[in-house]
């Protein structure tokens, strides 16, 4: 059995995990960190309630957000977050393992990200998901537990998080070659017919998108460190000069952050508010500066 959890946990040693929790070790608790792009047209908490890896709770992005921004995911408050987690029946000596129901790398490292942020990283995220899990032959069910209220005491770290004014003056001073924007390509370059906000990116920032982290041929498991430290090399990324990490809401730039931790660099913040907010707060013509010779 691993002596330590780290970032990253296969289903088969979570499934050990759950049959023999390590000794003298913290308690843990799964998480369905599920988020569904309102596109999709699918309930995350209905599909949660029908098939969850035995005994996980349920962390509910939208519920689990500044529900006063404009913006779609926006983080909430300290105090929100520890009253959301605790009802969970988590508190600071609790080790958390996050998924989601597509592959476990796509929208659970947002909330990996979000323990991180307010102070927590005994967190991992389930590689591969409750599709792996359950490809693996691994027993899922229907009951929602029940869980006694924890204490959680938040501990923020805004070195996590950068900020609207900071990308903005990055941009105007030619400082993005270190931006990372996790889009696919298409939405990064405006090739596909998305709403207008959606497409473009900011000039200079560098598209790696969020499905390069994972490894070629197995997109249920993240890329080595020694993979992703050559995808950064590949792409003139200095990992030890300062990044940033968006995307389009802030979730696909979760799991840009997670691959960068993977990678040796475990303090790269996100954007929270990502293009979303980015295009909402900039005159277009600003940002769509040179796109000719960005394309």
């Amino acid at each position: 059995m691993m002596a330590t959890l780290g970032p990253l946990i296969s289903t088969h040693d979570l499934s050990k995990l759950l049959q023999a929790p390590l000794a003298n070790g913290p308690s843990v608790r799964v998480l369905d960190g599920t988020w569904h792009n309102p596109r999709r047209k699918r309930d995350c908490l209905k599909e949660y309630r029908e098939a969850h890896i035995p005994g996980a709770g349920f962390f509910n992005p939208n519920e689990c957000r500044d529900k006063s921004s404009p913006y779609s995911v926006m983080l909430p408050t300290p105090e929100v977050f520890a009253e959301y987690v605790g009802h969970l029946g988590i508190n600071n000596d609790t080790h958390v393992i996050v998924y989601d129901t597509y592959n476990g790398l796509e929208i659970a490292p947002r909330t990996w990200w979000m323990f991180r942020i307010f102070g927590h990283d005994k967190v991992s995220v389930l590689e591969g998901g409750l599709t792996k899990w359950t490809l693996d032959g691994y027993k899922v069910e229907s009951e929602v537990p029940t869980f006694s209220e924890e204490e959680f005491t938040v501990s923020f770290r805004p070195d996590l998080r950068v900020e609207y004014e900071e990308m903005y003056s990055l941009m105007r001073n030619g400082q993005t070659s270190h931006m990372i924007d996790s889009r696919p390509s298409d939405w990064y370059y405006g090739r596909e017919n998305l709403e207008k906000w959606k497409s473009w990116h900011i000039p200079g920032s560098v598209n790696i998108p969020w499905s390069d982290f994972l490894k070629e041929g197995d997109e249920s498991s993240m890329k080595s460190k020694e993979e992703l430290v050559e995808l950064f090399r590949g792409h003139q990324i200095d990992l030890s000069a300062p990044i940033q990490s968006t995307c389009r809401r802030g979730i696909y730039a979760c799991t840009a952050a997670l691959g960068l931790f993977v990678a040796g660099r475990e303090d790269v913040p996100v954007y929270d508010g990502s293009w979303e907010e980015f295009t909402q707060r900039t005159r277009q013509e600003e940002y769509m500066e040179g796109a000719e010779e960005d394309s």
